[in-house]
Order: structure tokens, then sequence, then C-alpha cells
């Protein structure tokens, strides 16, 4: 059997010497771009535009477009529509955001969004984004504005949320409860605890009522505070107690063996 010739030896060696050297070389490059910083909100604009456009880095690219995008979603939502186009791929919190700002857009120009906002609460249910969906949703769908509160208390969409429930007295207690635990300082919301202690659609229960009066303390209103303890007044709610005097509550008179102020 004839010995193959040197030429013939060679083949297979420098084909895997080729593979080898690719790899190593496709390795090398995306080591290098993954050392490059992302872009910042201080980028020049041209600079991200220049990225959103060429930059072979697909996470660079949608960083630079969403950097581009303005802070307000009812400024210019067409071009905003434009650069978020093609943007909530993958499974990154960026998607979430990309998406958001998405349905926003839409909404924007008065188009119906409701498709995406259901595709960003499917895709990420607990990621911030998804109270925003919640939210949207709960304008034709009350339930989800129900979830929204459960699933995101101290959010602001969650907030916003507490504040407009209603029509009935009873979802307006409830909502004023919500802003007392998470977000007493929510815009509007001290005139509604100041609403239902004054005048509750159902009879408070002394935890009710120290939820809201602890509310009421947050906000600094010591007397609309202890007033709405009523009858009820005694030990104060754990949330009063790193406040003290200094949001404007003044407790009980202490009685004997009883700190003048709490710790």
């Amino acid at each position: 059997m004839p010995n193959p010739s040197p030429a013939g030896r060679r083949g297979p060696l420098t084909l895997a010497l080729t593979v080898i050297g690719s790899g190593a070389l496709l390795l090398l490059g995306r080591l290098l771009l993954q050392q490059r910083p992302l872009p910042t909100p201080d980028t020049p604009a041209l600079d991200l535009e220049r990225i959103r456009r060429w930059d072979p880095d697909p996470e660079r690219r949608r960083e630079a477009g969403l950097l581009l995008l303005p802070a307000s979603s009812s400024e210019d939502p067409s071009d905003q529509r434009r650069l978020l186009r093609g943007q909530g791929w993958g499974p990154g919190p960026l998607a979430a955001v990309a998406l958001k700002r998405a349905a926003l857009a839409r909404e924007a120009q008065g188009l119906a969004a409701t498709l995406q906002w259901r595709e960003l609460l499917e895709r990420f249910p607990m990621a911030p984004p998804s109270a925003d969906a919640l939210y949207a949703l709960g304008r034709e769908d009350p339930p989800q504005r129900l979830e929204l509160l459960r699933r995101f208390p101290a959010h602001p969409a969650a907030l916003a949320a507490a504040l407009e429930l209603g029509p009935q007295a009873s979802q307006r207690q409830q909502g004023a409860l919500h802003l007392a635990r998470w977000g007493p300082r929510w815009p509007g919301a001290d005139a509604r605890l100041r609403q239902i202690c004054a005048k509750p659609a159902t009879a408070l229960s002394a935890v009710q009522r120290g939820t809201l009066a602890a509310g009421l303390a947050r906000v600094g209103d010591g007397r609309r505070a202890l007033s709405c303890l009523g009858s009820t007044r005694g030990e104060p709610p754990r949330s009063w107690r790193s406040a003290g005097p200094c949001c404007g509550v003044v407790p009980p008179r202490p009685g004997p063996g009883r700190r003048a102020c709490w710790p």
C-alpha cells in the first residue's frame, strides 16, 4: 500500500489548525466586545446614534437606542417607536423596559397597546415594568389592579391604582389602607387617609385604625393620627416607633412605668 504523500499528510493538520485558530479569534473578539463599557446617559447623542446603528454588539445597540429615547413617552412617539422597533428580544431586563416604552409610545399616538402590555406581563411577570402593564390592563379589567396591589405594593403604579380604587366606598377604604401601609406620601394619599379615618365605609378594626394613623403620622399629621386612633389608643403601631415626636405626633401621656417617648 503506497504511503500518503507529504501534501496529503499536511491536509488534516492544516484543517485542524485553521479550525482552532478561527475559534481562538472568535473567542478573543467576543472577550474584547464584552470588555467595552456600555453607553451611559453621559455619552454624546452622536456617539449613541453611531453605536445604535453600527456596533456589532446587539446589547450595546439596544442600550444606545433606549438612551436616545426622550424622558417623556408623549414626546415624538413616532420616533420612539422607530427606536424601539425589534428591541424587545431576549430574557434580560432591558427587554422588559423596551416593551414598556413601546407600549407607552403606542398609547401616546392614540393606538391600542393591549397586545404589547400582555406580552410584557407574560414574559416578565415579576419585572418592575410589568407593574405598568397591570395598571394599563386594569383600565378594562379591574381585577388586574388588585393583582397589581398584591404583586408590586410599593410601585408608583400600585400607589396610583390604590388612590383610584372606587367608585364604591369600600373600595376607596381598601385603597386608603394600602396607601397607609406602602405610600402615605403619594400625592393625594393623605387626604384619602383623613377621609377614611373620619368616615369609614365599614367599621374599622383597631389594627386598621392603627395602620391609617401610622400613615398620617408619617406625613406629619399627628393630631389627625391620634384622632384616628380614637378609643383604641394604646401602644403605638410599630411603624410609629422610629418616628415619635419628630413626625409631629405627640404620644399619649405616659403612665407609671411607661417611657415618655417611643423607642
